[in-house]
């Protein structure tokens, strides 16, 4: 028959909170600490299956360590707070590990592993306009990536970034990050994630696709012009989000 117009879109708001810190006492003071917050509203009018907006929060907490040359990375942990047609909270690990060949040049791997899965009870619509109770297993997918990340202008903050990778779920993933400074406090930051199913899919492929897009003022406060020289205990690692904290339903 034709077509229904059956879908739901993503497109939402989100609010972002981060900070750092140099951790003193530790590895002659080279370690910094950050903590963030990341708020995410989306679904306003709801979807095919529910008529609930969908919330998320994520929190992220850890230790990184910045250098000029040579050897950088860091870990944190990722939770997620999913509040929608069902009700999760998830948490994972998330780190990476770089070479900076130079100041404007580096290349890592980063990864993702969960730590915690959520069981959760919920009311959808079904096909037939009629309210069921589902039910479901939901926790972080596994990540694996190579990256590059290059920095712009005379090597600031302002920089440009590619990763591949692919995940326990056979997805191949590829991603990128663009920020850049628009005054000496205020920048643009754009990010995309792609992740494709494998061969271990063999039907509705659509379905098991997951993509993120973001496009996000970021307002530096408590530091120095951000367009010279490097901040060692600015946040290493972004603010967990759709993009580095894939979720799937687990068996």
């Amino acid at each position: 028959g034709p077509w229904s117009g059956d879908g739901s879109g993503s497109f939402g708001l989100q609010q972002t909170v981060q900070w750092g810190t140099p951790i003193t006492g530790l590895f002659r003071g080279e370690l910094g600490g950050q903590f963030g917050a990341r708020f995410v509203q989306a679904h306003f009018a709801g979807a095919e299956f529910t008529t609930d907006n969908r919330n998320q929060a994520y929190l992220t907490a850890g230790l990184f360590r910045r250098v000029d040359f040579g050897v950088q990375g860091g870990l944190v942990v990722d939770y997620l707070a999913e509040r929608w047609y069902l009700n999760c909270d998830m948490v994972q690990l998330r780190g990476e590990l770089s070479y900076m060949v130079n100041p404007c040049h580096e290349f890592g791997f980063r990864f993702t592993s969960g730590m915690q899965t959520s069981r959760s009870d919920g009311l959808i619509i079904n096909d037939a306009a009629t309210l069921v109770t589902t039910s479901g297993k939901f926790g972080a997918i596994n990540q694996h990536r190579f990256f590059y990340r290059q920095a712009l202008s005379g090597c600031t903050s302002e920089y440009l970034e590619f990763s591949v990778g692919w995940t326990e779920e056979k997805h191949g993933i590829l991603g990128g990050m663009l920020e850049k400074q628009l005054t000496d406090r205020l920048s643009w930051q754009s990010s995309f994630t792609f992740a494709t199913p494998g061969d271990a899919i063999t039907n509705a492929d659509h379905q098991h696709e997951q993509w993120q897009l973001g496009m996000t003022l970021v307002w530096s406060f408590g530091i120095g012009n951000r367009r010279t020289g490097n901040d060692y205990y600015r946040p290493l690692f972004e603010v967990a989000d759709p993009g580095s904290f894939l979720v799937a339903k687990k068996s």
